[in-house]
């Protein structure tokens, strides 16, 4: 009898924690970034084929990659912003596109206005799943947060591939893109 009610308190006691700790993950967890799909668009399977996929040797590595760089969040060396990009990385590796567009909303949600690269792998993850008007707003959020001539090339390469149809934003994103190749040029 004593050592049920032993086994009870053990258990009831590891339940406790358990539930402690979960509760601490998940409100510790940053916030994302309240990024919302094009109306009609949505995503059903976030799995594709990744570069691992399949692969047993390359898929151990991605998951000890991702455990890596977890542990390194509060260390000095690298920025949050870096880690979930990396991590984004990680998982899209492994074709595991929820992994990756929710570690890329993390980053964005740290510095939506100054950095493009989230938003750039945001915009091909959204691509990849055939979600084109919410990889546009993606890549259009990458421009205005980066506007580099890499991005801006990107962005127009875009629209001609997947909005041929859109001609006045195609002109609009190559009339950027020679404005600041015309600024590149004179300086």
């Amino acid at each position: 009898m004593e050592n049920t009610q032993y086994r009870f308190v053990i258990v009831g006691s590891l339940a406790i924690v358990i539930l402690g700790v979960g509760a601490w993950w998940y409100t510790s967890r940053p916030a994302m970034y309240p990024f919302e799909f094009v109306a009609g668009e949505e995503v059903t399977s976030w799995d594709f084929q990744g570069a691992y996929t399949g692969q047993a040797e390359f898929e151990e590595k991605g998951r000890t990659d991702i455990t890596r760089l977890k542990e390194l969040f509060g260390q000095e060396g690298y920025t949050d912003y870096e880690l979930y990009v990396s991590l984004a990385n990680q998982y899209e590796l492994l074709g595991d596109g929820r992994g990756a567009y929710d570690n890329l909303l993390r980053a964005i949600a740290i510095d939506p206005e100054n950095t493009g690269l989230a938003w750039h792998n945001l915009g091909k993850l959204l691509e990849r799943f055939g979600a084109y008007e919410s990889a546009r707003i993606a890549y259009d959020a990458m421009v205005d947060a980066q506007p580099i001539l890499q991005y801006q090339n990107v962005r127009v390469e875009f629209l001609k591939m997947r909005m041929p149809e859109n001609t006045e934003a195609i002109k609009q994103a190559e009339n950027q893109l020679n404005g600041t190749l015309g600024e590149f040029i004179l300086e």
